[in-house]
């Protein structure tokens, strides 16, 4: 019942709030000040002035402020707590006014993020000394006995300091994060992201108790992977050009392709292009095989025979001699007849 009540005061002020003329209680007529007025025989004159009026909010807003207010009331209005929302930081973010901090904890009520109400109202208290009455710190302060028992402080520890944390989907800073951050019951998605180091995510039940703590241990993202060439002891291994010496060789390469080289005299070389993914290690086993030693003299004297042969088939064949015509003349003799020539 008292929960209700809370809730129920927590309303009327965001309400107030959202009145152009109500957002405070009008002051109290003041005695009249005329000579003799108010004064009672014998007594000396004891008037105190009332205190200034304080503006409405939306007294106090203008220009581009004013009108996201305006959008974000009727929004409000409207059941669009999600829009209305954003609308009330637009026009925080551009008069600063403290009251529009308990509207935004208003829509974040009405959307269930208490630990985002709890947040918003503490912040409000903070700033807004000057300008909230105290019946409104009051129901600020009631509001917050309210939604507590529905939030529990996380701290997050991660082994790498200037590590993004983000808790559904949400930056709350970079680590390390000194203070535990507010957050809802339920299972809420924790992911530590930093350059140069693999993404971490963890799904994180947030039960009755009221602190939990989460850790993370970032491994940095290797850029290089070990490649160990195993071959005999006398063989030398070149890699991209460069000897890394003999037998097992091991190196540390990076991502991408790499050329091996393995050799030694009097046995056939090996080249290979080697593509590297880094983290992944691997070994290249080679075993070089000997050149065949087969005597040259026996290819000479062959082909010295070949060459002879050549020859002399060259000397019986000449294409250039042409062959006697056949007929019955004689070669070059022409007859002459009447009626033309005829060869």
């Amino acid at each position: 019942m008292q929960s209700t009540r809370r809730i129920l005061v927590s309303s009327l002020l965001f309400v107030s709030l959202l009145a152009p003329n109500a957002a405070f209680a009008q002051p109290k007529p003041v005695a009249p000040t005329g000579k003799g007025a108010g004064v009672k025989p014998g007594k000396p004159e004891d008037v105190k002035p009332e205190p200034p009026k304080t503006p409405s909010l939306a007294e106090s807003l203008s220009g581009p402020a004013k009108a996201e207010y305006d959008s974000a009331a009727l929004l409000y209005k409207a059941g669009d707590f999600a829009g209305a929302r954003i609308k009330f930081q637009n026009a925080y973010d551009q008069a600063k006014d403290p009251r529009l901090l308990w509207n935004m904890a208003a829509c974040e009520r009405n959307l269930r993020h208490y630990a985002k109400v709890f947040v918003l109202v503490q912040k409000y208290l903070a700033e807004g000394e000057k300008v909230i009455s105290a019946d409104e710190r009051l129901a600020a302060t009631n509001l917050l006995a309210t939604v507590e028992p529905l939030t529990v402080k996380l701290r997050v520890v991660v082994n790498q300091p200037d590590a993004d944390v983000a808790i559904d989907g949400e930056s709350v800073g970079k680590t390390p994060i000194e203070l535990p951050i507010i957050v809802d019951l339920g299972v809420r998605k924790v992911k530590v992201t930093k350059f140069d180091f693999k993404e971490l995510e963890k799904d994180v039940p947030i039960g009755g108790a009221a602190e939990a703590k989460v850790e993370f241990s970032l491994v940095q993202i290797p850029h290089t992977a070990r490649v160990t060439i195993n071959t005999q002891a006398f063989a030398s291994v070149v890699i991209d050009g460069k000897a890394s010496g003999k037998g097992t060789v091991s190196s540390d390469l990076s991502g991408g392709p790499h050329n091996v080289r393995v050799s030694a005299e009097g046995y056939l070389p090996y080249t290979s292009d080697v593509d590297v993914v880094p983290g992944e290690s691997r070994t290249i086993q080679v075993t070089l095989e000997k050149e065949s030693k087969v005597p040259i003299w026996p290819f000479i004297a062959g082909g010295a025979v070949l060459l002879a042969g050549g020859v002399a088939a060259g000397l019986l064949y000449n294409p250039g001699r042409e062959s006697p015509p056949a007929g019955t003349f004689n070669p070059g003799t022409v007859v002459v007849q009447r009626g033309g020539l005829r060869f």
